[in-house]
């Protein structure tokens, strides 16, 4: 079992899935060596799942608190043009996708660990904005967060539409499927 990310597929404009081969840039090179441990086992006959996380939305953790922190403070902010997807899934779902990947031997290889809803940015400010009952905030312009953030920026600016072919064709069923549930549950 490998915990990986979904930066695995770089900074791209199309939709990918599992099947995607690994992009470019720090976090796709980064997730891509990680999961190169699996060659050497798959010799071995070992059952590998990597499992590729979007953001992952939780009370205690993840990226929840600080988006719900700053959107209190300045709004839900949009970064660049708000086009650009977000790949995430809800702590709950995850923790159980994490136990299903240990006990299902039909799960093997890399597995894209995201909820079935693939918002943009800009819906996803405007769900933020309705959970917390704040105003929707300014954009914050790409080459910004680029500055400020450097290699993370990736995350909010060129945002691919991660599906997970490997989940959709599994009997897995998301508790928190979109992002407005996942939001009003964490509000």
């Amino acid at each position: 079992m490998q915990a990986s990310a979904v930066g695995y597929c770089g900074p791209a404009a199309r939709s990918v899935d599992e099947a995607a081969p690994a992009g470019n840039g720090f976090a796709a090179a980064l997730c891509a060596r990680t999961e190169a441990v699996r060659d050497a086992l798959l010799v071995r006959d070992v059952r590998f799942v990597a499992l590729r996380f979007g953001l992952v939305f939780g009370r205690s953790g993840g990226a929840w608190p600080a988006l719900a922190r700053a959107a209190r403070w300045l709004g839900a902010m949009t970064p660049a043009d708000g086009e650009q997807r977000l790949a995430w899934i809800h702590q709950d779902d995850a923790l159980r996708l994490i136990a299903r990947a240990v006990a299902d031997a039909r799960l093997i290889g890399a597995v894209n660990a995201v909820a079935t809803d693939s918002p943009t940015w800009h819906e996803f400010a405007q769900a933020l904005a309705h959970a917390l009952h704040r105003p929707r905030g300014l954009r914050a312009p790409a080459t910004l967060l680029r500055a400020v953030l450097g290699e993370m920026a990736t995350l909010f600016v060129d945002g691919p539409q991660v599906r997970s072919r490997v989940l959709a064709r599994s009997d897995f069923a998301f508790r928190y499927p979109t992002v407005r549930a996942a939001l009003m549950d964490l509000a």
